[in-house]
């Protein structure tokens, strides 16, 4: 019989989603209230939730199609604010171009950006990274900036001398 541990895992793994809601104590640190949020990697749909509850656009991009995503942001009457573009690229570099092409073809200027997604390549995160800057998007927060399993994101944090919160988030202002 599936219980609360299977389903707990199923919906929660690999989330920056804890019990201890870091990923909302970490906003509500910075005392983010953006009008736009992009974020890069949607996977399951819960920090988009999150963060379309503090703004009032979230673009969200994921190189592959989440099906859990959606009804979720329904449950929580919140799909409104948000736009799910999958980039479907093979590449980092492809999906980067793809993102930038989209943002610019719609005008969305973020405000604020969440960055979940490549982790553990330098260069992936570091494009992304720098592709925002060039966007002129003042914060970034990055996620899994202190696990090892994900040196790219740790190493671009330390480059960009960016505040870390809890032991897993990197912030920068620009």
């Amino acid at each position: 019989m599936i219980g609360y541990k299977e389903i707990h895992w199923a919906i929660f793994a690999a989330s920056c989603i804890t019990a201890e809601d870091k990923f909302v104590n970490v906003l509500k640190d910075i005392g983010i209230q953006p009008d736009t949020t992009v974020e890069v990697g949607t996977h399951k749909g819960l920090s988009t939730a999150i963060l379309a509850s503090i703004s009032n656009t979230v673009n969200t991009f994921d190189v592959q199609y989440q099906p859990i995503a959606e009804p979720i942001w329904k449950l929580l009457n919140i799909e409104d604010r948000i736009i799910y573009v999958v980039v479907g690229q093979t590449s980092q570099k492809e999906a980067a171009i793809d993102i930038e092409l989209y943002l610019r073809k719609h005008d969305v200027h973020p405000d604020f950006v969440f960055i979940d997604g490549p982790h553990t390549h330098y260069e992936d995160v570091m494009l992304l990274f720098k592709l925002f800057v060039k966007l002129g998007a003042p914060r970034i927060l990055l996620d899994d900036a202190a696990d090892k399993k994900f040196p790219g994101t740790a190493q671009v944090a330390k480059e960009i001398k960016a505040k870390m919160f809890y032991d897993r988030f990197a912030y920068w202002e620009g």
